[in-house]
Formats: structure tokens, sequence, C-alpha cells
């Protein structure tokens, strides 16, 4: 992303307080950076040989698959949840390496590994009589970091939690009551809601069933022979190269994507002769304004410091915006927005017709805009700390030469180091 700037009259900090006094800035492509810069398919990410055929391979840092909820993933009265991990690291404190896990507050599941009760354990999670029970048991890092694969399973069969590794028994506790089946978040194999506990490693052919299997039958998944049984799945991701939900009779609509930072993408040419764009509501008071190429699958960018949310469908959409075409416009919440050609212009004005921002598009994607007085707050991925204070930084446009994946903030304290804000926010009410 190529960003320059024109005209700037003046730019103060004073400890927290930015003035930003009327800077035009023109941005590359800026709305594609983000779209060119990450994954967001239905086969996305790494495969490499796994116990059987190819197994995910997970960065640890934002790859995820998520998997869109449907109600054969909350059974009632029993569950297991397994698969084949190979982890390349090992994580202490109150963080863990999620294997599996449907955030659905005191009704969610999980499988992970992960620090409990100052041990390293196989860790299993479940929401049981109307209370969030998680229940640990030790397993060795350095079993787990041989290079080798290990399974791991956990079964809750309505008295007793029970965890396996590679076939064997290493832990169980009582605890009874019915699943809490309240919910319905998406789950994720290899992170918490793609926010963080990352997995960092290979996962292969993960499992959920609508039972608890019984010692034999994870005995003879451990053999990895493709005798494991199938009666009960109700989520089965080969991952296999692709990320197919194998189970039978799954929710039309259930199909998982790969979700993360692709650390090896490369600019694409773009043309607005080539592109769509879409136009909706976010909330009453604001806008979302998306362009992309044509043919693209992908509907948003995807950014993991950001809280994912339900969008309408657009209230306008465009194609072949490098042509003439009759202007645009409609109301969208309690804005207008009005979309004009030659140059492709965008203007958001209140219910009062007062004007909110003017985006210009240029036909090899440039687009520009103009910052008033209100304070920028991010751009571009953000970058590990500089001097230890953030105030006492310089603003940067572009900090892609210290790129850092966008993560919430938990211990960091600067706007200009680990910021979850995508790009821009506070110009006249414009973030990108």
């Amino acid at each position: 992303m190529k960003l320059t700037t024109h005209n700037a009259k003046s730019i103060h900090i004073r400890g927290n307080n930015m003035n930003i006094v009327k800077l035009n800035v023109a941005v590359f492509s800026s709305l594609l950076f983000l779209f060119f810069a990450v994954v967001d398919t239905a086969a996305g990410g790494d495969y490499a040989d796994g116990k059987l055929g190819k197994a995910l391979i997970l960065d640890g840092s934002s790859h995820t698959v998520k998997i869109p909820h449907y109600a054969g993933l909350k059974p009632g009265k029993a569950i297991t949840i397994s698969a084949w991990v190979k982890p390349k690291q090992v994580t202490t404190g109150w963080l863990w390496q999620e294997i599996y896990r449907k955030e659905d507050g005191e009704a969610r599941s999980l499988l992970a590994l992960g620090q409990y009760k100052k041990k390293h354990c196989l860790c299993f999670g479940l929401g049981i009589g109307g209370k969030y029970t998680d229940y640990g048991a030790p397993l060795a890092a350095s079993k787990l970091m041989d290079g080798e694969w290990h399974l791991v399973c956990g079964t809750y069969d309505g008295k007793v939690i029970t965890l396996y590794a590679d076939g064997l028994k290493i832990g169980s506790t009582k605890v009874s009551g019915t699943i809490d089946i309240a919910g319905d978040a998406p789950a994720f194999i290899g992170s918490h809601k793609a926010l963080n506990e990352f997995f960092k490693g290979g996962v292969d052919d993960m499992r959920v069933y609508n039972r608890a299997l019984s010692a034999d039958e994870i005995t003879v998944m451990s053999h990895a022979d493709g005798k494991a049984t199938v009666d009960g799945l109700v989520g089965w991701w080969k991952l296999d190269g692709d990320l197919k939900n194998n189970a039978a009779n799954t929710a039309i609509g259930s199909v998982a994507q790969f979700r993360g930072i692709d650390r090896k993408w490369k600019a694409t040419p773009f043309s607005l002769a080539g592109a769509r764009l879409d136009i909706r509501a976010a909330g009453e008071a604001a806008v979302r304004v998306t362009i992309r190429p044509i043919d693209s699958k992908q509907e948003f960018p995807y950014t993991p410091a950001l809280i994912e949310r339900e969008y309408p469908k657009p209230v306008i959409t465009l194609r072949n915006l490098d042509s003439t075409f009759k202007p645009r416009k409609e109301k969208v919440g309690h804005l207008t927005v009005e979309v004009t050609a030659k140059p492709l212009t965008v203007l958001v004005t209140t219910s009062d017709n007062k004007p909110v921002q003017k985006i210009t598009f240029a036909p090899d994607g440039k687009m520009s805009f103009v910052l008033d007085d209100h304070a920028v707050l991010g751009l571009g991925e953000g970058g590990p700390k500089q001097s230890g204070k953030w105030q006492d930084d310089k603003v940067e446009f572009d900090r892609r030469g210290r790129a850092h994946v966008l993560q919430p903030r938990y211990d960091t304290m600067a706007y200009g180091s680990r910021s979850p804000v995508a790009l821009l926010a506070g110009t006249g009410g414009w973030g990108l």
C-alpha cells in the first residue's frame, strides 16, 4: 500500500491528543490492502502430510478455521471431541492453545492444551447443568513436542468427563447434568473466536460426536487405520486439503472457512473496470463501503483484532465502476449515500444534507478523502513499540516495514503498536 500526503499544514502531538489540520491523503488501493493481505475462503490455509492424509498447519498467531453454528454441534446428553495434533509450541499462564472451541458463554465447549492447576494439561470444557465446567489432565509438554502426531480426546457421558491421549485414559472427573445447548456462536478450530489462544502446529481429523465414545472405540481410533467409528458423528473435518464437513446430515450452510493473515500475499493489479462496489448500513448512523474484484467470493476483509458482526444486504451495488452510470442516491440507515461516475465518487450526508465524507476513486484504485481535525487513532497494521511510550512516537502513515499482526491489546499501551484500529478512525466520521 503506497500512501502519500499532500498539503500537510500541521500535525501536532501533545500527550494523548493529536490535532490534524486539513490533511489531504491519497491511499493506494487501501480498501483492497486488507483484502489481499488476508485469506478467508473455504479452502485456504497451508496443508502438509498428516496422520490421515493431509493436515492443516496453523501458524499460532492468526490462522484458524471458523465453523458456522448448527444444532448438531450442541448435543444435549453426551459428547466426544477429538483430533490428531502435532503442536509446535507450549503455552504457559492462562492462555491456552485451543484445538476446538465453541464460545457460547457458560454453555461453551472446548478441547485445548495449556496450563491447568500449574501443570501442562489436555483441557476439556463444557456447559453442564447451567454452569461452565472445565477439567485438565496432566499431559507432558515434552511428549507432545516430540515431532509426532498425537490423538487427543475428551468425552462426557452425563456423569463423567474423561480425557485420553494416544488411545490411553489420562484422567477423569465426576460431574453430572445435561449439556447446555444454549447459544449459536460459531465454532473455531485452532483459536478462541479468531481473537487469541491460537494453536501453533498441525491439526488433523477433527471430530465431534453426539455420544461419549468408549475406551475401546478410542483405542481403535488411535490406530489411525481408517476404522474409527462414525456412529454419532455430528462434525467431521478431515482437513485433507480442504475444510469439508464429512459428517452426515449436517446443516446446510455449515461450510467452514479458513481465517488468517496470509504472509505470502502479493499485491494484485487492480482497476475499477473489474470491481464491484457494495454500500450497506452498519447500524443506523454508519455506512460500510466495500470495493472488491467482481469475481471475489469474499464478502469482507478479515481482521483478527476486530469483533465480527452481521451486516445487512447492500443498499447499493454497482459493477464496472469505470463506466458512465446514472447517479445512485439511497437512504442508508439515518444517512444518505450518493454514488456518481467519472470519477467514481461516494458522498455521505446526514438527514439534513450536511456532508459526512466524500470519497473519490481513481481508475487504478487510488482513493482520496480529506482528514479534518479529528484524531488519527491508527493506520496500517501497527508494529512493535518504538520508544516504549506511544505518546512520544512520531505519527507514521505507513508502518509496513515493521508490521505486527493485529491483536487485541492486553498488555500493550500503544495506539501505535498493536492497535485494534484497522487503518483509520476519527477522520470526520470516516473509518477505513
